[in-house]
């Protein structure tokens, strides 16, 4: 009897561990990031938009499975506009300098095999530089990959992608070629 009821028990427990590895993910809270802005001409504009084809941010792969998604719990495009405001500055317009951002690629992969998981996170940001008749573009791209065992726990995946997005945006707003020399307009 005793036995049977451990069976039951460990059975129930079994089906419950299971239906949980199952479950769709949960949107993701990915926070907009702070980064340093190291060079002193401003950004009068800057306008983002998302390129890519689906909305999602995190894909799971299971073995045979369908896939699974998740998306943000905040478009992307307004995280990244967000990190990129402290390069803005009220005083520049008309015809100061403009950026259109444009989000090609921003996914985190996750492949589900037995009891690991392997994640990769992949983030390509177009930005086209615009001051009068002068203008510089530029892509920037970074990838970061991590593996672990069981399921990965949603506040890893945030962590590495905002990780990754800010390393992204950091080399976006450190580069001098995108903030177009004035002088050499003259």
């Amino acid at each position: 009897m005793i036995r049977c009821v451990k069976s039951v028990m460990l059975a129930s427990c079994f089906t419950l561990l299971l239906g949980a590895c199952q479950s769709a993910p949960d949107p993701l809270l990915i926070a907009p990031v702070t980064i340093d802005d190291s060079l002193s001409a401003k950004v009068a504009n800057i306008k983002v938009q998302d390129q890519r084809t689906h909305a999602y941010l995190y894909r799971v792969k299971r073995n045979q499975d369908k896939a699974q998604f998740a998306s943000p719990q905040q478009p992307l495009t307004d995280i990244i506009a967000e990190s990129l405001q402290n390069l803005v500055s009220e005083t520049e317009s008309g015809m100061g300098l403009k950026w259109y951002v444009s989000l090609e690629q921003g996914l985190v992969e996750a492949t589900l095999s037995g009891l690991k998981y392997q994640l990769e996170h992949t983030i390509v940001i177009r930005v086209q530089a615009q001051q009068a008749n002068r203008s510089y573009s530029n892509s920037y791209r970074g990838r970061m990959q991590s593996t672990g065992v069981g399921q990965p726990d949603e506040a890893v995946i945030e962590r590495e992608f905002t990780q990754l997005l800010r390393s992204v945006l950091s080399d976006i707003s450190n580069d001098p070629k995108l903030r177009i020399n004035r002088q050499e307009n003259n």
